[in-house]
C-alpha cells in the first residue's frame, strides 16, 4: 500500500540556527529579524511542525493501471521526476486522469471495474488537494 500524504508548515514552526563563536545555536524569530531584516531563515523542521492537509492510501493492485495511464512514476516516485511540491505534481495527475478516461472510451470487456473507478477517485482527491495546498509538501510512504 502506498500512502501519500501533502503537508504544509505550521506558521513560524522549525528552529532557527546560527554559528556563533564556532559553535551552533539555536536563536528565535524575534533575534533573527533584528540581525537579518525581512530575509526568510531556513528553518529546521521536525514532525511535530507539519499539518497534514490531505492523506491517500493507493492500493498496489493499482500500479499496473497507474503504469498504463503514465501515473506510475508520479505517484510512486514522485521525487525521481522532481516533484516535491504538490504543484509540482498536477500536470501529471491531470494527464494520467485523462489517460484512465480515454481508456473508457476504448473499453474491453470486464472494464472498466472497480480498482478502475477507485484510482480514479483517489487520484482526482489528490488534485483537488494540491489545488487547494499548491505549496504543501509531498511525503510518501510505501508499506513493504
Amino acid at each position: 500500500m502506498l500512502k501519500i500524504e501533502l503537508a504544509m508548515p505550521k506558521p513560524g514552526a522549525g528552529k532557527i540556527f546560527v554559528r556563533r563563536e564556532g559553535k551552533t545555536v539555536e536563536i528565535s524569530e524575534d533575534e533573527w529579524r533584528v540581525k537579518m531584516g525581512h530575509i526568510e531563515p531556513i528553518r529546521v523542521m521536525d514532525e511535530a511542525d507539519w499539518d497534514i492537509v490531505w492523506r491517500g492510501e493507493f492500493k498496489d493492485e493499482w500500479k499496473e493501471l497507474a503504469r498504463e495511464a503514465g501515473l506510475e512514476q508520479g505517484l510512486w516516485e514522485p521525487y525521481r521526476m522532481g516533484f516535491l511540491q504538490a504543484f509540482e505534481i498536477k500536470l501529471v495527475l491531470m494527464t494520467g486522469v485523462h489517460s484512465l478516461y480515454q481508456k473508457v472510451n476504448n473499453q474491453q470487456e470486464g472494464f472498466p471495474d472497480e480498482d478502475y473507478f477507485d484510482l480514479v477517485n483517489m487520484v482526482e482527491k489528490y488534485i483537488r488537494a494540491g489545488l487547494k495546498h499548491p505549496q504543501a509538501r509531498i511525503r510518501i510512504k510505501e508499506d513493504q
